[in-house]
């Protein structure tokens, strides 16, 4: 299995442009959390400064949503987290930086026990999208 793609591209770079090569900002600032306590002292430091924090997914959005040049945008690719209700099967708790790839793989993991091969199937063409992501934006921003 290969690494999944760092969310936003090169994390040193201040360039940022979308899935669709229609919008793109410059000067942006990178921030990749491990944690939650990172999340909210990311926030607080760039509140304090006055400053503008986007979170960003995988840029498959074609929408003028896209932040503004000299921005702190937040992936939140580090939270990976796939969990099961070990009471209900049917219930699965994913966080943000899930890939819809990483989901179908865990679906069919043997790992996964009960309720395995229980979910409904999904025609997915652009597996480097977050779950979440496509949740929150019907998949294209708009």
């Amino acid at each position: 299995m290969h690494d999944p793609p760092i969310l936003g591209g090169d994390p040193a770079s201040s360039f940022l442009i979308n899935f669709g090569h229609n919008e793109q900002a410059t000067g942006v600032r990178k921030h990749h959390p491990k944690t939650y306590e990172e999340v909210a002292s990311l926030v607080r430091t760039v509140r304090s400064q006055g400053g503008k924090l986007r979170p960003m997914g995988a840029l498959h959005s074609w929408s003028n949503i896209f932040p503004e040049d000299d921005t702190d945008v937040l992936f939140l690719d580090q939270f990976k987290k796939i969990s099961q209700d070990p009471t209900d099967y049917t219930r699965v708790t994913v966080q943000a930086g899930v890939l819809q790839s990483e989901l179908a793989d865990w679906a069919d993991s043997a790992e996964r026990g009960p309720g395995r091969f229980s979910y409904l199937s999904q025609a997915t063409v652009v597996t480097g999208v977050t779950f979440v992501g496509a949740c929150q934006t019907a998949s294209h921003g708009r």
